[in-house]
């Protein structure tokens, strides 16, 4: 993971966000092992061989840093029951190693007031660690199915409700 330094600290505000997602780098003719493998790509709606990375760049004006990224490895190899396909998964999920990259953050003491993340990230636990465990903000993207309280007093009561 990457640090920021001195100089560009120089640079860091408050008013500066986190913004995190991953891509793909498409490698179609490239052997099959464990970073080059398919992996899901919402976008396109489809599975894509070729390199995963989840990445945290801090963006302020017009700047913007890589700060920290993870190369999804799938080590694991089984057989779907049902395709009968041999397919791979990894030791780690994104969601944990985004965590994990929120962690480094919180101990390089990165100044941003928000995360940013696409819906895939926008859980009630991911929601809820970025808001009480690393004590940011967030805007995400939401699919119509997540749940959200409407209100501080509907959140109290556990009155959360689909956003649909």
């Amino acid at each position: 993971m990457f640090k920021l330094n001195h100089k560009s600290r120089d640079i860091e505000t408050q008013e500066g966000v986190r913004l995190e997602d991953d891509t793909i780098v498409e490698k179609p003719e490239t052997k099959v092992h464990d970073i080059i493998t398919w992996h899901f790509d919402l976008r396109s709606g489809r599975s894509i061989k070729g390199i995963n990375i989840l990445n945290a760049i801090y963006s302020v004006g017009d700047i913007n840093i890589p700060v920290a990224y993870e190369i999804i490895d799938k080590p694991i190899q089984y057989c779907d029951i049902k395709t009968r396909k041999v397919k791979r998964i990894s030791l780690v999920t994104k969601n944990n190693l985004r965590v994990q990259m929120l962690k480094t953050s919180k101990q390089n003491n990165e100044r941003n007031s928000y995360v940013l993340t696409d819906r895939w990230y926008a859980s009630v636990k991911n929601r809820h660690s970025i808001k009480h465990t690393f004590e940011k903000d967030f805007i995400m993207a939401m699919k119509s199915n997540r749940l959200v309280a409407l209100s501080l007093q509907d959140k109290h009561q556990g009155g959360e409700v689909r956003i649909e």
